[in-house]
Protein backbone atom coordinates (compact mmCIF):
# COMPACT_ATOMS: atom_id res chain seq x y z
CA UNK A 1 0.00 0.00 0.00
CA UNK A 2 3.00 2.19 0.80
CA UNK A 3 4.02 1.57 -2.75
CA UNK A 4 0.62 2.51 -4.16
CA UNK A 5 0.60 5.84 -2.22
CA UNK A 6 4.64 6.90 -2.73
CA UNK A 7 3.79 6.28 -6.49
CA UNK A 8 1.03 8.45 -6.96
CA UNK A 9 2.50 11.60 -6.06
CA UNK A 10 6.02 10.30 -7.57
CA UNK A 11 7.12 12.43 -10.73
CA UNK A 12 10.11 10.56 -11.36
CA UNK A 13 9.04 9.62 -14.09
CA UNK A 14 9.44 12.69 -16.39
CA UNK A 15 13.34 12.60 -16.00
CA UNK A 16 13.45 8.68 -15.48
CA UNK A 17 15.94 6.93 -17.87
CA UNK A 18 16.67 3.27 -18.39
CA UNK A 19 15.63 0.46 -20.90
CA UNK A 20 11.93 0.49 -20.65
CA UNK A 21 12.05 4.48 -20.34
CA UNK A 22 13.83 4.46 -24.06
CA UNK A 23 11.65 1.65 -25.23
CA UNK A 24 8.67 3.66 -24.35
CA UNK A 25 10.27 6.77 -26.30
CA UNK A 26 9.73 4.26 -29.26
CA UNK A 27 6.38 3.94 -29.08
CA UNK A 28 3.74 6.40 -31.19
CA UNK A 29 3.51 10.30 -29.87
CA UNK A 30 -0.14 9.77 -30.21
CA UNK A 31 0.13 6.56 -27.71
CA UNK A 32 2.28 8.17 -25.34
CA UNK A 33 -0.24 11.22 -25.26
CA UNK A 34 -2.72 9.27 -24.62
CA UNK A 35 -1.14 6.56 -22.47
CA UNK A 36 1.64 8.33 -20.56
CA UNK A 37 4.50 6.30 -18.83
CA UNK A 38 3.38 6.25 -15.19
CA UNK A 39 -0.22 5.48 -16.37
CA UNK A 40 0.96 1.87 -18.04
CA UNK A 41 3.71 1.37 -14.79
CA UNK A 42 0.41 2.02 -12.53
CA UNK A 43 -1.66 -0.06 -14.35
CA UNK A 44 0.72 -3.10 -14.30
CA UNK A 45 1.62 -2.68 -10.03
CA UNK A 46 -2.49 -2.65 -10.24
CA UNK A 47 -3.23 -5.77 -11.98
CA UNK A 48 0.16 -7.53 -10.01
CA UNK A 49 -1.61 -6.46 -6.81
CA UNK A 50 -4.84 -7.42 -7.97
CA UNK A 51 -4.01 -11.46 -8.79
CA UNK A 52 -1.21 -11.88 -6.36
CA UNK A 53 -1.75 -9.39 -3.51
CA UNK A 54 -5.59 -9.23 -3.35
CA UNK A 55 -5.63 -13.31 -3.01
CA UNK A 56 -3.79 -13.10 -0.30
CA UNK A 57 -5.25 -10.51 1.84
CA UNK A 58 -9.22 -12.29 1.17
CA UNK A 59 -7.56 -15.67 2.16
CA UNK A 60 -6.33 -14.00 5.02
CA UNK A 61 -9.80 -12.10 6.09
CA UNK A 62 -11.20 -15.51 5.24
CA UNK A 63 -9.12 -17.26 7.81
CA UNK A 64 -9.46 -14.68 10.49
CA UNK A 65 -13.38 -14.97 9.47
CA UNK A 66 -13.40 -18.62 10.49
CA UNK A 67 -11.39 -18.78 13.91
CA UNK A 68 -13.65 -20.23 16.00
CA UNK A 69 -13.82 -19.53 20.11
CA UNK A 70 -13.46 -22.66 21.60
CA UNK A 71 -15.27 -22.79 24.89
CA UNK A 72 -13.32 -24.42 27.50
CA UNK A 73 -13.13 -24.77 31.50
CA UNK A 74 -10.16 -24.67 33.34
CA UNK A 75 -9.64 -27.73 35.42
CA UNK A 76 -7.80 -27.69 38.85
CA UNK A 77 -3.69 -28.38 37.60
CA UNK A 78 -4.66 -25.44 35.10
CA UNK A 79 -4.98 -27.53 32.44
CA UNK A 80 -7.88 -26.50 29.60
CA UNK A 81 -11.33 -29.43 29.57
CA UNK A 82 -13.38 -28.76 26.48
CA UNK A 83 -16.73 -28.41 27.58
CA UNK A 84 -18.35 -28.39 23.76
CA UNK A 85 -17.53 -32.22 23.67
CA UNK A 86 -19.88 -34.80 22.26
CA UNK A 87 -20.20 -38.34 23.83
CA UNK A 88 -18.98 -41.00 21.61
CA UNK A 89 -21.57 -43.30 19.52
CA UNK A 90 -19.47 -45.79 17.48
CA UNK A 91 -21.27 -48.47 15.25
CA UNK A 92 -18.52 -50.90 13.80
CA UNK A 93 -18.77 -53.58 11.02
CA UNK A 94 -16.99 -56.96 11.97
CA UNK A 95 -16.80 -59.10 9.18
CA UNK A 96 -14.67 -62.69 10.72
CA UNK A 97 -13.88 -60.13 13.51
CA UNK A 98 -12.14 -58.25 11.29
CA UNK A 99 -13.07 -54.65 11.61
CA UNK A 100 -14.35 -53.24 8.03
CA UNK A 101 -16.07 -50.20 8.68
CA UNK A 102 -17.15 -47.86 11.43
CA UNK A 103 -18.85 -44.47 11.81
CA UNK A 104 -19.67 -41.96 14.57
CA UNK A 105 -23.29 -40.96 14.59
CA UNK A 106 -23.13 -37.16 13.54
CA UNK A 107 -19.90 -38.08 11.24
CA UNK A 108 -19.89 -35.79 7.91
CA UNK A 109 -19.54 -37.36 4.83
CA UNK A 110 -16.02 -36.89 3.71
CA UNK A 111 -15.97 -33.70 0.94
CA UNK A 112 -14.43 -34.57 -2.41
CA UNK A 113 -10.79 -32.47 -3.51
CA UNK A 114 -11.24 -28.84 -2.06
CA UNK A 115 -11.39 -27.14 -5.52
CA UNK A 116 -9.10 -23.90 -5.98
CA UNK A 117 -11.27 -22.00 -8.70
CA UNK A 118 -11.69 -19.30 -6.44
CA UNK A 119 -8.08 -18.48 -6.79
CA UNK A 120 -8.69 -17.91 -10.26
CA UNK A 121 -11.87 -16.25 -10.06
CA UNK A 122 -10.97 -13.87 -7.76
CA UNK A 123 -8.31 -11.84 -9.49
CA UNK A 124 -10.15 -12.46 -12.53
CA UNK A 125 -13.75 -10.51 -11.24
CA UNK A 126 -11.04 -7.95 -9.37
CA UNK A 127 -9.85 -7.51 -12.54
CA UNK A 128 -12.72 -7.33 -14.66
CA UNK A 129 -14.20 -5.07 -11.73
CA UNK A 130 -11.64 -2.36 -12.52
CA UNK A 131 -12.01 -2.42 -16.54
CA UNK A 132 -15.47 -2.17 -16.18
CA UNK A 133 -15.37 0.81 -13.39
CA UNK A 134 -12.83 2.73 -15.58
CA UNK A 135 -15.38 1.62 -19.16
CA UNK A 136 -18.30 3.41 -16.90
CA UNK A 137 -20.06 0.26 -16.46
CA UNK A 138 -21.51 0.26 -13.23
CA UNK A 139 -24.40 -1.55 -13.88
CA UNK A 140 -22.24 -4.31 -15.04
CA UNK A 141 -20.67 -4.72 -12.26
CA UNK A 142 -23.76 -4.84 -10.00
CA UNK A 143 -24.86 -7.64 -12.34
CA UNK A 144 -21.95 -9.21 -11.65
CA UNK A 145 -22.17 -9.30 -7.86
CA UNK A 146 -25.60 -10.29 -8.20
CA UNK A 147 -24.79 -13.29 -10.23
CA UNK A 148 -22.11 -14.54 -7.69
CA UNK A 149 -24.70 -14.49 -5.36
CA UNK A 150 -26.89 -16.43 -7.50
CA UNK A 151 -24.75 -18.80 -8.29
CA UNK A 152 -23.82 -19.03 -4.71
CA UNK A 153 -27.06 -19.23 -3.88
CA UNK A 154 -27.58 -23.02 -3.54
CA UNK A 155 -24.63 -23.27 -1.33
CA UNK A 156 -25.88 -20.34 0.77
CA UNK A 157 -29.19 -22.06 1.28
CA UNK A 158 -28.30 -25.60 2.80
CA UNK A 159 -26.60 -24.14 5.51
CA UNK A 160 -29.22 -23.24 7.77
CA UNK A 161 -27.62 -23.80 11.34
CA UNK A 162 -24.65 -22.11 11.42
CA UNK A 163 -25.16 -19.24 8.73
CA UNK A 164 -21.34 -19.76 8.53
CA UNK A 165 -21.57 -20.63 4.15
CA UNK A 166 -23.37 -17.05 3.95
CA UNK A 167 -20.76 -15.35 6.62
CA UNK A 168 -17.55 -16.85 4.26
CA UNK A 169 -19.36 -15.34 1.30
CA UNK A 170 -19.80 -12.03 2.53
CA UNK A 171 -16.24 -11.72 3.95
CA UNK A 172 -14.67 -13.35 0.44
CA UNK A 173 -16.82 -10.88 -1.35
CA UNK A 174 -16.34 -7.63 0.42
CA UNK A 175 -12.77 -8.08 0.75
CA UNK A 176 -11.79 -9.04 -2.91
CA UNK A 177 -14.06 -6.01 -3.80
CA UNK A 178 -12.27 -3.76 -1.63
CA UNK A 179 -9.16 -4.49 -2.99
CA UNK A 180 -10.82 -3.50 -6.28
CA UNK A 181 -12.02 -0.49 -4.97
CA UNK A 182 -8.40 0.74 -3.78
CA UNK A 183 -6.62 -0.41 -6.68
CA UNK A 184 -9.83 2.24 -8.76
CA UNK A 185 -8.89 5.01 -6.77
CA UNK A 186 -5.09 4.62 -7.22
CA UNK A 187 -5.69 4.57 -10.59
CA UNK A 188 -7.50 7.62 -10.77
CA UNK A 189 -5.16 9.37 -8.53
CA UNK A 190 -2.17 8.32 -10.67
CA UNK A 191 -4.23 9.59 -13.56
CA UNK A 192 -5.69 12.87 -12.23
CA UNK A 193 -1.93 13.84 -11.17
Amino acid sequence: MLVFGISAYDRSFETAKGFLVDLYSLTDPGFAASFPLETIVAATAAAIFLTKSANNITVSALGWAKKEDTKAEIEEGGRAKATDAEPENKWELFISSRKVASLRTGDKPTPGPALKGGRLIGPIERLLIVVLAFAGAWQIIAGLAAAKGVIRFPEISEDRTSGSKAEEFLVGSLASWAMSAIAILYLMLVRNS
